[in-house]
């Protein structure tokens, strides 16, 4: 059995207090912050200091689309802003992506200044229909679609994360919707149940159209459900996360 303890050490030369967390005798320092597989996790699990280094690339990023517009096409600019932006966004989503709706939005409006250099628009028009005419996707729309997309893998093989067990409805007449693709909710006692993989995987996955979840083939599926989610999101009232909705 692995015993914890808890205890201060103060450093009389430099006045700074370290706490430390030793496991069988050997002494673990307790950090604010780690960086994990290029994913920063904080000790409050708030995802601030992640989001903030990500907003240093995407606005490199930025930096990179304004030097490169006037020479390259809306194509090829789309394919810089794949390579340089989305792609940082798209990285570790499904872990820090339950952040908080500040942090999304700081992202979002990266996104936003990204778009309107792509299409050369003033710097204050409205880009909500853009990521559709593009075919990209905004960072919450992201959020719901690795979601989506994760439940999806787990339905066509629920051993791929033994941990996580998917419930789904069943019905006296095992219709096919009920009983193979709809899911149970997550019961959860507080608000952080709601962050609850289960629970978001369920409202998300609720909502996808039934020919949508019967899909088999992988590439078919993400391509219609970034589709889905496109659509979904055009409206800009509905840039919430789902903690938000539901």
């Amino acid at each position: 059995m692995v015993f914890h303890k808890y205890c201060t050490i103060r450093n009389v030369h430099k006045s700074k207090t370290i706490n430390l967390t030793t496991a069988n005798g050997t002494a673990i320092e307790q950090k604010d912050s780690v960086k994990l597989l290029g994913v920063q996790i904080d000790s409050a699990l708030s995802w601030d200091e992640h989001v903030n280094k990500l907003l240093k690339k995407l606005n490199f990023g930025l930096l990179l689309l304004s030097k490169l517009r006037s020479f390259l096409t809306q194509d090829q600019l789309c394919m810089v802003y794949q390579a340089f932006v989305q792609s940082h966004i798209n990285y570790g989503i499904l872990v820090w992506g339950l952040t908080s709706q500040s942090n999304l939005q700081k992202i979002k409006i990266v996104q936003n200044k990204a778009l309107r250099i792509i299409a050369s628009l003033h710097p204050l028009t409205n880009v909500d229909q853009l990521y559709n005419d593009l075919n990209i996707m905004h960072v919450y729309a992201m959020v719901h679609y690795k979601i989506a997309y994760t439940t999806w893998l787990l339905v066509q093989n629920p051993s791929l994360i033994p941990s996580v067990k998917l419930k789904f409805l069943m019905s006296g007449y095992r219709t096919r919707g009920e009983a193979n693709l709809k899911l149970k909710n997550y019961h959860f006692s507080n608000n952080f149940g709601k962050l609850h993989f289960l629970h978001m995987s369920y409202c998300i996955w609720n909502l996808l159209p039934l020919s949508l979840g019967c899909e088999r083939s992988k590439k078919v599926f993400k391509n219609l459900l970034q589709e889905f989610m496109i659509k979904l999101f055009n409206d800009k009232t509905k840039h919430r996360l789902m903690f938000g909705l539901y």
